[in-house]
């Protein structure tokens, strides 16, 4: 209790500059005692290099902050960045994207920001970067997960997924001979988790590299975060704990923009933007894997056995409580 009284003061704290600048008028610039002012002025700063990375002129973006409750626009001036409290449609939709209104697009995104500074930069150039989609960035029409969507719950697709991750952590970190060798497991670890998908369901997760992994991507080219840290983060996803029906995209997206920004240049975002699959892309840059080598061979480079363990005590501890689960609620209807 004592824990939730202090995170529900924190939350309180943080936002209630926010809040209180809502009941002023309209026009009222909302008082920056939150930083969100400062994140803004170093995601324009940011979006200044979007020109060099995908053509883009990224000047004119605006953001909406929102804690669902009040709301603040950007707004540039004389003096620089404003923030200007504003009143949103009814039945106005909450949520880390783009949104249209008043005549012009924004970025939308939700407060509270994170605490670290290049993650609110990469967070604030992602939603910016959805002001672009459809138009200049791809954007998928299938996001929802349908039939096989639950692919990513199952112990093999994920263990596909962490190993593939694993790869294109050890692509972006290394060099020569031992980075086209993880570059090109990566293709074979996506090969064999596109082997389990039914074809919606891998169409969906492709629309997902792209329509949020070229977002995700620039957000952390433009926030100045290094290969190294994207590699820490992608070997820790096993245990990242989100969901990966919708997420693979975010992790996704950034690794194999940097492995091809290594291995590929600059050409491979035209082909992006045109809808190419990433594995596409890679194998283009570093040539078909060797057929000889076997997956066993690949697997344990990347501590394939100890993942695949993990993965199967997940499965089966989530199908006993699954089955506890169903005969309580059995149980409880009968009576």
């Amino acid at each position: 209790m004592t824990l939730f009284l202090r995170r529900t003061a924190f939350i309180w704290l943080s936002c209630a500059p926010l809040l209180l600048a809502s009941r002023a008028s309209a026009q009222a610039s909302v008082p920056d005692t939150i930083g969100l002012r400062d994140a803004v002025v170093r995601a324009q700063a940011a979006m200044a290099s979007l020109r060099t990375l995908w053509g883009i002129d990224g000047s004119d973006v605006q953001w909406i902050l929102t804690d669902r409750r009040s709301h603040a626009r950007t707004e540039r001036g004389g003096e620089g960045v404003r923030l200007v409290s504003t009143s949103l449609p009814a039945g106005t939709v909450f949520a880390n994207n783009s949104m249209d209104w008043g005549g012009r697009r924004y970025a939308m995104v939700l407060l509270p920001l994170p605490s670290d500074a290049k993650a609110r930069t990469s967070l604030l150039v992602h939603e910016a970067m959805h002001t672009f989609q459809p138009e200049q960035l791809p954007r998928s029409a299938i996001t929802e997960a349908g039939e096989g969507g639950d692919l990513l719950e199952g112990d093999t697709a994920r263990t596909w997924l962490f190993l593939e991750l694993r790869a294109l952590a050890s692509a972006i970190t290394s060099t020569g001979e031992v980075q086209r060798r993880a570059a090109q497991d990566a293709i074979v670890f996506r090969s064999r988790r596109d082997a389990l998908a039914l074809p919606r369901e891998r169409e969906r997760l492709d629309g997902l590299d792209l329509s949020e992994g070229l977002p995700e991507y620039t957000g952390w080219r433009l926030s100045g975060a290094t290969a190294d840290s994207l590699a820490m983060r992608l070997r820790r996803g096993s245990t990242s704990g989100v969901s990966w029906v919708r997420a693979t995209g975010y992790w996704t997206g950034p690794a194999y923009g940097y492995a091809l920004d290594q291995l590929a240049g600059d050409r491979w975002r035209a082909q992006a933007r045109a809808g190419k699959r990433f594995q596409s892309l890679l194998t283009d840059a570093v040539g078909l894997p060797d057929t000889k080598e076997s997956d066993a061979s690949r697997w344990a480079r990347y501590a394939g056995d100890s993942l695949w363990r993990t993965e199967r005590a997940r499965a089966e501890l989530t199908k006993r409580r699954v089955d506890s689960l169903r005969a309580l609620f059995v149980r409880a209807k009968l009576l």
